[in-house]
């Protein structure tokens, strides 16, 4: 894998997560400390790092923390532990710990990596700040990366003093261009030595500069590894072997990190191919990373949502992060489900953005408990018609309509006649059929910008939008939905009622309605006086008889 992509990706993570992410060594010394331990714990990273983590035990868990050492040094990982923490304050506060081993290399652990997360609120996830660019740069020996047929990955700063070519000289191009005549069989040697896991120590060479000069080096070659078993190139360091070993370090504290994330951790290139492919984003999508690694990452992206990834990618490149951006995504079965994602710019040594980092968390679960929240807050729930709450917004709306265009609108508020008879014979079940199904009629009477809503008990009202400009056209045009409404109503109704211990028994009930109409616009008085209004006339018509239909007013 491509030793600056990684660097790259690996220095974004942690500003694109929101969750605590600390590493310690063995002894129990705080080695990193991201700002959301900050957040969650109270300490500064100042006040942390070098100090022992059992400044956050409190009494009584002091046990916790050997048990986890042993199964850490047994390589093994710890997944959502849940205990208490104490913060700076004192406060206990009660989380949920992921817990890795880092290692050196697949046979040494030299600490562990633990995110932690809240369990009294929403759940978040940050990443620890990564620093692996800054090392390579900061090192006064040539960093080199290649695969194991031989092509440059990644070139340091310290490369183009040692042998003259610069990164973009050099990166792609074949590391035999060093080799001097008469070297060329250690490249094989090497080669087998690193495909066997094994890394070579001070081994001093001949190499060749740009300008032809020879150069003696001392080299210390490492296999990298993008699983434990799975060794994709070699990285190259001259002279000084303690930086590598701060780099591999961190290659393994960031692997164990992006494998501990409950969320799924994505990186791709700017032309849209997936280079990195962690196990959360397996699960969620259903692709392997065998299966989405080096493929586009459009095969995620459902019909309709293609302009997303190009106005994203505008973003990207005017360097700019895009957080908890809420889209529709598609997994490999086909089921489209809700993901909620921050984008984050992965940057070359140079600072040019050349792929994003994808942090993505799947909100079904939540968009259905907004979704009933909001169904419990607007609609009925016998009926599934829009509550009074809503009905009084869509008023407002209406009213506002109205004086965009000059149509007037009418309410309808209309009773049932013979409702009470019902429910005094055959009990609360009878009614409620006969309810949803006066819904059902009324609706099928309107039209599909109009709303009809339950008011309440055996009571709905009907706005009827865009009628004329025309006062008493709009007055006519109400008068025939308002009639169409009646007869429907008027019709008989078949409940199917199930008695106690028996089969379903058809009920013939008859009802009918009183309907009063109000003519508004957006000068006609409040939200309050039009429902108040089309009452009145409800009880007019209710009085001239029942099955009956009423205005408010008379026409002027």
């Amino acid at each position: 894998m491509n030793q600056t992509l990684i660097e790259a990706h690996y220095a974004v993570i942690p500003e694109s997560s929101t969750d605590a992410i600390v590493s310690k060594t063995l002894d129990g010394l705080v080695s990193s400390w991201n700002s959301s331990a900050e957040r969650m714990f109270g300490y500064t990273a100042q006040e942390m790092i070098g100090k022992p983590l059992a400044l956050l035990i409190p009494p009584g868990h002091e046990e916790e923390e050997a048990r986890i050492l042993d199964k850490i040094c047994n390589g093994e990982r710890i997944e959502h532990f849940e205990t208490m923490r104490k913060k700076k304050n004192g406060e206990l506060v009660p989380v949920s710990v992921t817990i890795s081993p880092i290692r050196y290399d697949p046979r040494s652990i030299t600490g562990a990596s633990k995110i932690s997360r809240g369990i009294t609120g929403q759940k978040k996830l940050e990443v620890l700040q990564g620093q692996l660019s800054a090392i390579t740069e900061s090192s006064t020996d040539a960093i080199v990366s290649r695969t194991l047929d031989g092509i440059v990955t990644s070139w340091n700063l310290s490369a183009e003093r040692v042998f003259g070519y610069t990164a973009q000289e050099m990166i792609g191009k074949p590391i035999a261009l060093l080799v001097p005549p008469g070297h060329e069989g250690e490249e094989a040697q090497i080669l087998a030595k690193i495909r066997n896991g094994e890394c070579i120590e001070h081994f001093e060479t001949i190499r060749k500069r740009k300008n032809g000069e020879l150069v003696p080096v001392s080299v210390r070659i490492s296999p990298i590894r993008y699983a434990a078993e799975s060794i994709t190139g070699a990285s190259k360091i001259s002279r000084d072997i303690t930086d590598p070993k701060k780099l591999d370090a961190l290659q393994g504290q960031f692997a164990a990190i992006i494998e501990s994330s409950t969320d799924a951790i994505v990186s791709k290139t700017l032309d849209g191919i997936v280079t990195i492919w962690n196990s959360s984003a397996e699960t969620m999508f259903g692709y392997t990373a065998q299966e989405m690694i080096g493929k586009p990452m459009a095969l995620l992206i459902p019909p309709g949502h293609e302009v997303e990834e190009a106005q994203i990618l505008a973003k990207i490149r005017n360097g700019e992060r895009i957080e908890h951006f809420e889209t529709i995504r598609k997994k490999k079965n086909g089921e489209l489900f809700p993901i909620s994602v921050t984008i984050s710019p992965i940057r070359d040594d140079t600072g040019s953005i050349i792929g994003t980092s994808n942090i993505a968390r799947d909100i079904t679960e939540r968009k259905l408990k907004e979704m009933e929240s909001y169904q419990l807050a607007f609609y009925d729930v016998l009926t599934g018609l829009p509550n009074r709450r809503l009905l009084n917004d869509r008023l407002e709306q209406t009213k506002a309509s109205s004086k965009r265009t000059g149509h007037y609108a009418a309410l309808i508020f209309l009773d049932l006649d013979n409702f009470k008879p019902l429910n005094d014979t055959y009990g609360h079940d009878a009614g409620d059929l006969l309810l949803r199904e006066v819904a059902h009629r009324i609706s099928s009477c309107v039209r599909a910008v109009d709303t009809v809503a339950r008011f309440g008990g055996d009571e709905f009202v009907v706005i009827l939008r865009e009628l004329d400009v025309d006062k008493f056209e709009s007055a006519r045009l109400a008068g025939i939905i308002a009639e169409k409404i009646r007869f429907s109503l008027a019709e008989p109704y078949v409940l199917k009622i199930q008695f106690a211990g028996k089969v379903e028994t058809p009920v013939e009930h008859h009802c009918t309605s009183s309907i009063g109409v109000e003519l508004f616009n957006s000068h006609k008085g409040s939200v309050v006086d039009i429902i108040k209004r089309a009452d009145i006339a409800m009880y007019q018509a209710k009085g001239a008889g029942r099955n009956q239909i009423r205005f408010y007013e008379e026409l002027s």
